[in-house]
């Protein structure tokens, strides 16, 4: 069987690049998006509501009268997802609206992810990337008007993001990095388990990464 995969995002003010973020995904194999709004004024929700009319996007539009903190709304977007996912996905990733998947050996991630029957959490390495020597942004694919990326000895890179198995995933928010899940059962995109319970990990760049 092919793994079910989501994703669900914390967005406000990507108007340049969230149809190309959702597209990108989409190419990726995810069938579905849990998208936060959070209530943007460059035109992002409309954007939203109308790629919704063309993919499986659950669009949901946050109370910051509610929850003033934008941390705290983040949190409750992310778990909120988790719990939606559940029982009807086996995989959801938490990104934001500027990072991007990528694998090097697989052409989707249901294939990609049929290979971790052995985990509940994978971390994958940010890969951050520059302006590309550009002053003014192209009508062009984020991906493919920034190519050029920084080296491992950039040490943001060491931060990672996750997908997990929601069913395994608990009721504790850590960080939008590191989610609760059994550390024996969290690994790199290499298959190997993680070093430690912690949203930092060696930088691993060999089998997938976020841009």
């Amino acid at each position: 069987m092919r793994p079910r995969v989501a994703l669900a995002l914390f967005v406000k003010n990507e108007y340049s690049d969230i149809a190309g973020w959702i597209a990108w995904h989409a190419a990726w194999g995810v069938s579905t998006f849990f998208i936060y709004e959070d209530h943007s004024s460059d035109g992002t929700y409309e954007i939203l509501q109308a790629a919704a009319k063309c993919y499986d996007i659950r669009l949901t539009r946050t109370n910051p009268i509610e929850q003033p903190d934008f941390y705290l709304r983040q949190r409750d977007a992310f778990m909120d997802a988790a719990q939606q996912a559940r029982g009807q996905f086996d995989w959801i990733g938490f990104l934001d609206g500027d990072e991007y998947i990528y694998l090097r050996y697989h052409e989707t991630l249901q294939t990609y992810l049929a290979n971790f029957d052995h985990a509940d959490g994978i971390a994958f390495s940010w890969r951050i990337h520059g302006t590309s020597g550009r002053v003014v942004r192209p009508h062009a694919l984020t991906v493919a008007a920034f190519p050029r990326h920084s080296t491992p000895e950039l040490n943001d890179n060491v931060l990672v993001k996750s997908f997990v198995r929601p069913e395994k995933m608990g009721n504790k928010y850590h960080n939008p990095h590191w989610f609760d899940v059994s550390t024996q059962r969290y690994v790199r995109p290499n298959g190997v388990p993680v070093l430690s319970a912690n949203s930092v990990q060696e930088i691993d760049w060999n089998d997938g990464f976020v841009l």
